[in-house]
């Protein structure tokens, strides 16, 4: 297959940046490895040589969708082609273009990205380039460009055997970002989510400079807010002398998500799956207040209001990222993703008061048979001890089998009460 030459503009202010900040400054992997899906292992092994990522507008989609791994790309400026890489990956990702490189006037980011290896600097004409492939050699590059493999095969031929060169001189005269050192405070950021209820979202983000959110949002009452552009604005509340932008930190778990839960702001993850962040830590005493605080937010919809109790209950329970927790029936131990925050008395049938009970309201039940038996009640819990009742289905009844008359270490005092009315509920059967 023949490779392909890819002609890559980046002669405005903005592209100059862009290059500087994520070519001639490789990203660092953990920085964004919170934001990637498929292509996580391709990016991650870049790491030693370092992460150059570059994105494409949604305006370039067709040309995109043409890039190939193995293809060489020429970055050019100034009517110049300064470097030359290959393409290490091809993938779709507008929640790290954002973060990344922000949003553009139309509220769009470069979202179409490639990762380059095995780059170098070069300088040649782009009239030569031009001239190589058939077009006018005052043909002005402005437009991201996959050529035919025809003119790729000419043109890479030129380019291969190009000298490498230093750097142009505009690539180290740019300033680098700003520092995204973040300073905010409860009250500045009640503040800008006061200013974001009185004049809503669309003008509390043209007033901020602030991004819609890909995936943070604060949660509070009826509102997911931008928590990006929440946190922006109460910073620049506290600094009007030195303001940040939008595109002067990232906005990420470390630099929105954490400060805003250290806080004590429910910052909700839209991209995880239900109850599979905790948004305050592994501190229970949190949660507590967390919950009384958005109790009458909890069912703004079947959604949201999902999501957020089960993160309110993870977090009671310590089912954060990365914990291995202890199943309160059969007592195995498993990573925090094979457990769920299982109520112990039916959500529906709880006061209010027990609802904001949430530490011993629910408690960690594994999903490899444990969630399914409690809830349709075949196990039970009296006075610590595991009661069953058989299915008559032979693998679930061994597996009941061998709870029977184990102590439950999810039982204590303060859950007995509610122990006590799931084992007075009927069994609900297999269907």
């Amino acid at each position: 297959m023949t490779t392909q030459l890819a002609l890559q503009p980046s002669a405005s202010a903005a592209s100059k940046q862009h290059f500087r900040d994520t070519i001639a400054n490789p990203v660092e992997f953990q920085s964004i490895n919170d934001l990637l899906a498929a292509e996580r292992g391709v990016i991650e092994a870049l790491e030693p040589e370092g992460i150059r990522l570059w994105g494409a507008s949604p305006g370039s989609i067709r040309q995109w969708e043409k890039l190939q791994i193995g293809d060489l790309v020429v970055f050019v400026a100034d009517r110049i082609g300064f470097y030359l890489a290959e393409v290490a990956c091809v993938f779709d990702n507008p929640e790290l273009g954002a973060r990344l490189w922000g949003l553009d006037a139309q509220n769009r980011t470069w979202q179409y990205m490639y990762a380059v290896t095995n780059g170098r600097y070069v300088s040649i004409a782009t009239s030569e380039i031009n001239s190589a492939v058939g077009y006018s050699p005052d043909n002005n590059i402005q437009g991201f460009l996959v050529l035919t493999p025809e003119k790729s095969s000419v043109a890479v031929g030129l380019l291969n055997a190009t000298n490498t060169t230093s750097a142009p001189a505009w690539v180290d005269h740019i300033p680098a970002r700003r520092p995204r050192n973040i300073d905010i405070s409860v009250e500045s950021v009640q503040s800008a989510i006061n200013r974001y209820r009185e004049i809503g979202r669309d003008a509390f983000l043209a007033e901020s400079g602030g991004n819609k959110a890909f995936r943070y949002v604060i949660a509070e009452g009826d509102l997911e807010m931008d928590a990006n552009a929440i946190v922006l604005a109460a910073h620049n509340a506290a600094h009007p002398d030195q303001p940040l932008r939008a595109t002067d930190f990232d906005g990420n778990r470390l630099t929105v998500a954490e400060p805003l839960r250290q806080l004590g702001f429910y910052v909700d993850d839209l991209r995880a799956e239900p109850g599979q962040d905790a948004p305050l830590g592994p501190d229970p005493e949190k949660y507590i207040e967390l919950a009384s605080r958005l109790e009458g937010s909890l069912d703004t919809s079947r959604t949201s209001g999902q999501r957020r109790e089960q993160s309110i209950l993870r977090g009671a329970l310590g089912l954060y990222r990365d914990a291995t927790v202890q199943c309160g029936l059969c007592g195995k131990t498993y990573p925090s993703g094979f457990v769920v925050a299982g109520h112990i008395k039916k959500r529906s049938e709880c006061t209010d008061a027990e609802r904001l009970d949430v530490i011993n309201v629910a408690m960690p039940i594994c999903v490899f048979g444990c969630d399914a038996l409690f809830e349709k009640r075949y196990i039970k819990v009296i006075n610590g001890s595991i009661v069953v009742t058989n299915s008559g289905i032979a693998d679930v009844d061994a597996y009941l089998d061998s709870l029977v008359g184990r102590r439950a270490p999810g039982w204590t005092s303060e859950r007995e009460k509610y122990f006590a009315w799931h084992s007075e509920q009927p069994v609900l059967g297999t269907s």
